[in-house]
């Protein structure tokens, strides 16, 4: 829901100080991660609906249209959130370890891009939003509250909650189960209608190289990593079909990806049931 450059403006900031407060109001049971935390000021800023977004814009997962679109929305994203980090440590003082790092230098997360990421989603180097080189200097200057800023976490429970697709995702299908350490939850897209019924795709139904290459385009903004499930059919499981695709993740520049998921053999039991029981506690 928040994807114009007036809501991401409004938002971001908001979000990042937020953030930012838990790590004095957090509880830490170990020193060290107490540590850690006041050294790095470590967060996470995170997205989830993509897939109700592009659905609800009558936008094709995996076009370029989709790839043009996601490129400005986390592009509006990353300026606001360092930009919203660097107001704060002129507020309350950089992170400690900020000397020396690449920020320090002015090396934003789009500058570590590779150059087939920029090519994805076919905007030009003059179609960049905001003024990147006084975002550098203004870094260089004033410093960052927060050592690391963003990742996109799996929302696997939370989206539910508030009704949305999960994380960067595509859907698992239009109506199915959750099964998680709560048991078996209903689910269906949200706002499925005749008019977003052809554009709410199954993960597994996706060329899973379009998967990747999104989250390339993703990635060029983002100083973290990706929870970047890949979806497996079984008559399109191999060797070398595995090794295209995280090869290529590997060529795009990601950091990171996620769970490989493949549909049970005996499709009559799980072929309408997603099982989130092997994930980690943390991430249902």
């Amino acid at each position: 829901k928040i994807n114009t450059r007036e809501d991401i403006e409004r938002v971001a900031p908001i979000a990042v100080r937020m953030l930012d407060n838990v790590i004095e109001l957090n509880f830490y049971p170990v020193e060290k991660v107490k540590n850690t935390n006041l050294q790095t000021r470590a967060v996470g800023l995170g997205a989830m609906g993509e897939a109700e977004m592009l659905a609800g814009k009558g936008i094709e997962w995996g076009s370029e249209r989709h790839f043009a679109f996601i490129d400005e929305t986390f592009e509006l994203i990353s300026y606001n959130a360092i930009k919203t980090s660097s107001d704060l440590a002129v507020e309350k003082g950089a992170y400690p370890q900020f000397a020396g790092s690449s920020w320090s230098k002015g090396i934003l997360p789009i500058d570590h891009a590779s150059e087939e990421a920029k090519k994805l989603s076919g905007r030009g180097l003059f179609d960049e939003a905001y003024d990147w080189d006084a975002l550098r200097e203004k870094v260089k200057r004033d410093g960052m509250r927060n050592g690391y800023l963003m990742a996109i976490a799996p929302t696997s429970s939370i989206s539910i909650l508030v009704g949305t697709t999960q994380t960067i995702e595509p859907i698992y299908k239009r109506k199915w189960f959750e099964e998680n350490l709560s048991g078996l939850i209903p689910v269906v897209v949200p706002n499925l209608t005749l008019d977003t019924y052809e554009y709410y795709k199954s993960a597994y139904e996706i060329d899973q190289s379009l998967l990747v290459k999104a989250a390339a385009v993703r990635q060029k903004w983002i100083d973290q990593g990706q929870s970047l499930n890949i979806f497996m059919k079984l008559e399109n499981a191999s060797g070398k079909v595995l090794n295209d695709i995280y090869m290529l993740a590997w060529k795009l520049g990601l950091k990171s990806t996620y769970y490989l998921r493949s549909q049970s053999p005996d499709n009559n039991i799980d072929e309408d049931t997603m099982d989130r029981s092997i994930e980690c506690e943390g991430c249902q």
